[in-house]
């Protein structure tokens, strides 16, 4: 009852003083079912809520605190004051410490891959140093979930330069060519005091560190070893709120040296305006959209944003100006709908038309998107007829 809420409607709280290695939490935690038992043949699933340790997890004095990133596994069934116990009603996997890299720690959420009974499978969660990690939880035992390719991470993301990226949203997930999963996220930071005002290398001259938009094909087989393995996509730079398109060689998907194991997008004025990625991104038939920020000197400023819709896997697509200041992440909802005749299967394409709605700190934007062919009825069995038969 929200007109009634109170102390005593508060199932439970975690925070530091219950693990050291907890530390300050954004974005959106995941509430899933994960399956921890066979039962004699059939599986049994426990429910929690899994969320990365966050930034500043470290060095604040709290009792525990290993200097680690985690990422925690909480149950959701805890009775309300039971003492939380390690191993027990809440679990946690650490993170590799990377040592070739002095930026500070720190982890974003993660982004789930679930099997097909609707139960975690894996994750995928990025961190301030521009590591791309992948957690399997694939066992029934949570204390053997473990960090994927021998606790290394599936990609490091770093700019024409080589500098790290840091990663500070969740990736968005979806099924990769053939098998393995597509790993979507973008890079850029917005936390901290002075993130918005970028180097001075000269007088009078104002530059940042680029940060991209990466889609990375885990073949669950290898990691990807650096950004020539990726193929590369340029974005035309829109003028005021117009649109302008994003563009690339097509490629194949593989470990082949001519074939690649993915797609990255600079973004245009990363290094000049400051242009980063701080918001998930969403996918939506067949597409990936995701919105950029580029900060002003004034934190109380709304800003400039711009918009990127681009196709999942090719990396193509298009780019809007906005006028909306800061925007939040996309929004795409489905206008119509023109469903096509079957073939003797029972199998079709539909045509979909949707709209792109921002909403962003000086108003919102909303704007038609072009229309896609996408799969759509149900492939069924068709009787073939035996030859032999009809001669009889």
């Amino acid at each position: 009852d929200p007109a009634n809420f109170g102390a005593n409607n508060i199932l439970w709280e975690f925070t530091a003083s219950d693990d050291g290695d907890m530390g300050f939490v954004t974005g959106r935690p995941l509430i899933v079912p994960i399956r921890v038992a066979l039962g004699g043949g059939s599986p049994e699933y426990k429910w929690f809520i899994v969320t990365a340790s966050g930034f500043n997890s470290y060095g604040d004095g709290a009792v525990g605190d290993s200097g680690y990133s985690h990422l925690f596994f909480l149950s959701l069934d805890k009775p309300a004051g039971t003492a939380w116990q390690l191993n027990s009603n809440y679990f946690k996997v650490r993170l590799p410490m990377d040592e070739s890299s002095s930026a500070p720690n720190g982890l974003s959420q993660p982004g789930p891959v679930f099997d097909r009974l609707g139960a975690l499978t894996r994750l995928y969660a990025g961190d301030l140093r521009g590591n791309v990690w992948r957690v399997d939880t694939n066992v029934t035992d949570p204390t053997q979930w473990r960090v994927a390719y021998s606790d290394q991470p599936l990609f490091v993301a770093r700019d024409a330069d080589g500098l790290r990226q840091p990663i500070t949203t969740a990736p968005v997930i979806a099924y990769g060519p053939g098998n393995g999963y597509m790993v979507r996220f973008g890079t850029g930071r917005l936390l901290a005091k002075g993130d918005n005002l970028g180097r001075t290398p000269a007088v009078g001259v104002t530059s940042f560190d680029g940060q991209s938009f990466y889609a990375l094909w885990d073949d669950l087989q290898q990691s990807i070893s650096d950004r020539t393995r990726l193929a590369a996509r340029t974005a035309a730079v829109p003028v005021g709120t117009s649109v302008a398109s994003v563009s690339g060689d097509s490629f194949n998907f593989g470990n082949q040296p001519t074939a690649r194991r993915g797609w990255y997008l600079d973004l245009p004025s990363g290094t000049s305006d400051g242009e980063r990625i701080v918001n998930p991104g969403l996918l939506s038939f067949g597409r990936v959209f995701f919105n950029s920020v580029m900060p002003g000197a004034d934190p109380c400023s709304n800003g400039l944003s711009r918009s990127y819709g681009m196709d999942v896997l090719g990396g193509t697509g298009r780019v809007l100006g906005s006028s909306a200041g800061y925007l939040a992440s996309p929004l795409v909802l489905r206008t119509r709908r023109d469903p096509n005749a079957p073939d003797p299967t029972g199998y079709r394409k539909d045509a979909i038309e949707s709209v792109l709605v921002n909403l962003g700190t000086a108003g919102q934007e909303i704007q038609r998107q072009p229309s896609v062919s996408v799969p759509a009825g149900a492939w069924t069995w068709r009787e073939l007829i035996n030859w032999r038969e009809l001669r009889r």
